[in-house]
């Protein structure tokens, strides 16, 4: 009786303990991203309004790039087609701004630390990147989610002059593929179990990612 009992415990404990560990899919959260990384050349107030006045363009000019993507594998597609575009629209508009910084412009893997848009928090790691270098690209720099897209100028237009934003947000990342579990993680901050979660495929992508 006493085996039978310890068995069942153990059996529960068990189930309870797995319950805090990611799911495969939970663990590829990164896989449906695309990040927007704009780098000013450096931290003086001159070259920190440039980068703003760069992004701006960027976001402009992006939207409909990303815009008809149904998964993470078209909006790659459609921004390695445009990359020369893309630079084309940075180097203009730091022309427009009066200066003559340098651009460079690559779509590439890159780390990011926790980063919080809105109600969604990205975890820590390593994630497929649109970088827009400016100058030296040594002063802060600005982030935002380019696919699923949250951050282009339509999509922030949007949430601005519209209700309902989280719903929206949610609505995005289904459409890019996302499962409600991966949904869940980045965004139930309060549940102790998606926390946990959360902070254990932070450890496996520094790890493995």
């Amino acid at each position: 009786m006493k085996k039978i009992l310890f068995l069942c415990v153990s059996v529960l404990a068990f189930v309870c303990v797995a319950s805090f560990f990611p799911s495969g899919e939970e663990l590829n959260v990164y896989d449906g991203v695309i990040r927007l990384h704009v780098l000013a050349s450096s931290d003086s107030n001159e070259d920190q309004s440039l980068k703003l006045y760069v992004r701006d363009r960027i976001l402009d000019g992006i939207g409909e790039i990303v815009e008809g993507a149904a998964t993470k594998a078209d909006a790659e597609a459609a921004i390695s087609k445009s990359i020369d575009k893309i630079t084309a629209l940075a180097r203009e508009a730091v022309s427009e701004y009066g200066h003559d910084d340098t651009v460079s412009v690559t779509l590439s893997e890159e780390k990011y630390p926790r980063r919080s848009y809105g109600c969604v928090i990205l975890p820590s790691g390593t994630y497929t990147s649109l970088r827009v270098m400016i100058g030296r690209a040594e002063g802060a720099n600005w982030w935002c989610v380019l696919f699923p897209n949250i951050c282009t100028s339509p999509a922030l237009a949007k949430a601005d002059g519209e209700s309902g934003q989280e719903d929206k947000t949610e609505e995005k990342f289904v459409e890019a593929g996302f499962t409600p579990s991966q949904y869940k993680l980045i965004t139930d901050s309060k549940n102790v179990r998606y926390t946990v979660k959360f902070r254990i495929v932070e450890i496996w992508n520094s790890i493995f990612g």
